[in-house]
């Protein structure tokens, strides 16, 4: 799968976010001239939605829950556009473990295959992670495979 913002050798970070617990990922980007790092954190609700965090520099850029990530959110800062976007990522009852790793590269061959072993007994799709791209001024700067495990 080729993803905006990485080089096709590039492995997608994942994030592991657990109930009630902060799990964050980082990545050096550059905000026009400047140099910044940024930082994706989830806090998985607990029979409640998800909340995703961006920091930039250390500052709360965005912040929302799971369902405004899926079409995005945005807002300014330092004068650039910054947006988050993450799209879930479902699989269906049928999936085979082939498919269920292109949906989901952060997936090992082993975690596929029970997912689709999982999937297999159900009639119901599942959404098994979010693919969140931060992007500034439309350009990709880091992308996070959030995963639910």
């Amino acid at each position: 799968m080729i993803v905006p913002g990485l080089a096709s050798s590039e492995e997608i970070p994942a994030l592991h976010p657990a109930p009630n617990k902060l799990a964050c990922k980082s990545a050096a980007i550059r905000l026009g001239e400047d140099a910044n790092t940024a930082e994706l954190c989830v806090l998985q609700g607990s029979f409640s939605h998800d909340k995703y965090i961006l920091k930039i520099g250390g500052s709360v850029v965005i912040q929302g829950i799971d369902d405004q990530t899926t079409t995005g959110i945005q807002a300014s800062h330092k004068g650039k556009m910054v947006a988050l976007r993450c799209p879930p990522q479902n699989v269906s009852p049928r999936a085979t473990a082939a498919e269920i790793q292109q949906i989901v590269p952060g997936y090992t061959a082993e975690q596929a295959k029970a997912a689709a072993d999982l999937m297999a007994t159900s009639n119901l799709g599942m959404e098994v992670g979010r693919l969140c791209q931060v992007s500034v001024e439309g350009d990709a700067v880091m992308t996070v495979q959030v995963l639910f495990d």
